[in-house]
């Protein structure tokens, strides 16, 4: 089948690198054409369902006979191919020296200021993430049959070459061919909050339409579960990360999202990200007291924080449908131009590079200990990938000996219901009577063998293991000092302690 792209122009050959003493802007980049700078388009975009007819330079344009992107753009003509030029990698930036912020606000307060009718204005720039997202243009030649950038394999691509010439144009707009965007790293704990920059009330980078409850020091709750537990929320982050990066996906699609092609209906099936924390944090940031959750918790109102261009975040597919997929944008010098998937799949051939961060979860020494009040998901590493002989150790459990006081164990547990122990996730249970001690408080360790119950479930070549401790009693008395896997040691000898 075709890809949905616009069937004109072709893609420039790249040129060898430049110095990296050559201005970034100083040449259009190797993966667009452009057309002539009076082909302006002006977007008007509240809802799917109130957008009018399409100013451009050519006339007004019938929104159903419009596509600014994928497919085809009626009224933009003369595409044609530039010369190549390359560039060095923008390292990353230093968010704490040479004036970082104030260069980023700067950036956004005069994108805000560009008359309504530049296509590179705050607003426009909103508005083509509205009109790629909320069902305001048809798949050219396909009738009525809507044109969707999400839950598909388009999604990652698409947001890439957003960003990549929002960041363009707000680089141009300060005269800085350095300019990066800083982007929100909730994959560690240390960044499960709304960063601070965009907090400030009288900063560019602020947005009135937030939920209020959830600035900081609230932490992002990316399982939507509504723990009011920071550590905990925290756990079930990492838990949900390593789930849609690494676990839970089989193959390439299942990361990416189902092919959308050509005459395909809307929404083929999102990736692993697009269906999870993607989704979670346009909502968790939306403000509950606006319609729809807006501004970043529905789709055509999204671009309008600020906050929204520093949350999107390579595998590889081959299909040619896949690659040659394209995509309409304006470019810092508000010119239109046409790009492919294909060409965006390298982010160091586009010009940029990401600021290496280390994504582990935090080591069992800064989790533990804690005190069991709540249910508890953390993944604990294995010895060795897969089945193995192994024993999974709590340790360093101290309890308040005049209560009653109990706690299970799952391990691997898929089905979160933990009412349920009729399942081979079930590890066992720690349980005590009450009972009297000189200073009412006892310390235990407890060892549960783990060989048997990896074989009544598949762990595959798994490195962790996700285990679960679930407190059956009320309240405090049950504080956990660690939780690690183990190589099964040999059977102790009768005359061993």
């Amino acid at each position: 089948m075709a890809s949905l792209h616009l069937p004109c122009a072709t893609t420039a050959n790249s040129a060898p690198p430049r110095s990296s003493s050559s201005p970034f802007f100083a040449k259009p980049s190797h993966f667009i054409t452009h057309s002539k700078r009076n082909n302006r388009l002006r977007v008007t975009c509240a809802d799917a369902q109130n957008l009018k007819d399409i100013e451009t330079s050519q006339g007004k344009v019938d929104r159903r006979n419009m596509l600014l992107g994928l497919g085809g753009l009626y009224g933009a003509a003369n595409l044609a191919s530039t010369p190549a030029a390359s560039a060095n990698p923008i390292k990353p930036s230093e968010l704490d020296k040479c004036g970082y912020i104030f260069k980023y606000n700067t950036a956004i307060d005069h994108m805000r200021r560009l008359p309504k009718d530049d296509p590179r204005s705050f607003m426009q720039q909103a508005n083509i993430y509205c009109a790629y997202c909320n069902g305001a243009y048809d798949q050219p030649g396909q009738g009525t049959l809507d044109l969707q950038v999400h839950n598909s394999w388009l999604f990652f691509p698409f947001h890439r070459w957003y960003l990549y010439f929002y960041k363009r144009i707000l680089g141009k707009l300060i005269d800085d061919p350095t300019f990066a965007l800083p982007f929100w790293n909730w994959d560690n704990p240390k960044g499960m909050t709304i960063p601070p920059m965009f907090v400030d009330p009288k900063s560019a980078l602020y947005d009135e339409k937030r939920n209020q409850a959830n600035f900081p020091p609230a932490v992002v709750d990316l399982g939507m579960t509504g723990n009011t537990d920071p550590l905990q929320v925290v756990a079930n982050n990492l838990t949900i990360m390593y789930s849609e990066m690494i676990r839970g996906n089989s193959d390439d699609y299942d990361f990416m999202g189902n092919p959308y092609r050509e005459g395909t209906p809307v929404n083929p099936g999102p990736g692993a990200s697009k269906r999870g924390s993607h989704t979670t944090v346009h909502v968790w940031v939306g403000d509950p007291r606006q319609p729809s959750g807006k501004d970043l918790g529905n789709f055509y109102s999204a671009g309008r924080d600020p906050l929204f261009y520093n949350k999107v975040p390579d595998k590889r597919i081959t299909d040619p449908d896949f690659l040659n997929a394209a995509f309409l944008f304006y470019d810092e010098n508000a010119q239109l131009v046409r790009v492919t998937v294909k060409d965006c799949l390298d982010n160091l051939r586009m010009g940029y590079d990401y600021e290496r961060i280390d994504l582990s979860a935090p080591k069992a020494e800064t989790v533990f200990p804690l005190t069991l009040e709540k249910i508890l998901r953390i993944l604990v590493p294995k010895t060795k990938k897969g089945k193995a002989d192994e024993l999974l150790v709590i340790e360093n459990i101290t309890v308040d000996t005049t209560k009653f006081l109990k706690f299970d164990v799952f391990v691997n547990d898929e089905d979160d219901n933990v009412a349920v122990l009729d399942k081979a996730a079930y590890a066992r249970t720690y349980a005590q009577v009450p009972h009297k001690t000189a200073n009412r408080t006892a310390t235990t360790s407890i060892r549960l063998k783990l060989t048997d119950l990896y074989d009544d479930m598949d762990v595959a070549d798994d490195d962790t293991v996700l285990v679960t401790l679930v407190p059956r009693h009320q309240g405090p008395g049950v504080t956990i000092g660690g939780i690690k896997i183990i190589e099964n040691p040999p059977p102790r000898q009768p005359n061993q302690s």
